[in-house]
């Protein structure tokens, strides 16, 4: 190997060092020692930078949001963020959603089920239908964008909103 090499190496050795720094999940870190051991130090950085990079392809607000919040890059086993943007008259603001222990437990009297306030998906909706409640609002469109896919349980729930509050619902998500 040449000192280039080597130099090259120790760099990419830095980067994925740095991203280990941020992970907060036992899970995260599984998965990221798992990549690293099964993969070359350069494909394995390539791999945490393209998941990484899914946030901001989705929406740049969810890379934001996660800097803000300080949860890391998004690799498998990351906190989940969502964000919900609306189109509801009388309603100011977007809604903002993490998984687990990262934010309070919401309120709402949406039928998502007990496990879908756990779920960055189910804190968001709830945030929105919350404020729908208090001002006795129903209509309207809103989109989430998600910055993992979406669970099979998430998946059947999400669309309580629309049944609820009549709020057309579109999901972007990887």
């Amino acid at each position: 190997m040449s000192g280039d090499d080597n130099e090259n190496l120790e760099e990419i050795l830095d980067q994925l060092q740095e991203i280990e720094a941020t992970l907060l999940l036992p899970q995260s870190k599984n998965y990221f020692q798992q990549v690293v051991q099964d993969l070359e130090p350069l494909e394995a950085l390539k791999k945490f930078r393209s998941e990484a990079a899914r946030s901001a392809r989705i929406h740049p607000r969810l890379e934001a949001i996660r800097q803000e919040l300080g949860l890391g890059i998004n690799i498998e086993g990351s906190p989940t963020v969502a964000l919900l943007i609306h189109n509801i008259p009388g309603i100011e603001g977007e809604y903002q959603g993490v998984s687990g222990k990262f934010e309070p437990n919401v309120r709402s009297d949406l039928r998502l089920g007990a496990v879908s306030l756990t779920h960055a998906e189910g804190r968001a909706l709830a945030k929105l239908a919350a404020d729908m409640q208090a001002k006795n609002i129903t209509g309207g469109e809103a989109t989430l964008y998600v910055d993992k896919p979406l669970c099979n349980y998430c998946q059947k729930v999400v669309f309580s909103i629309q049944k609820q509050y009549g709020v057309k619902l579109t999901i972007i998500a990887p």
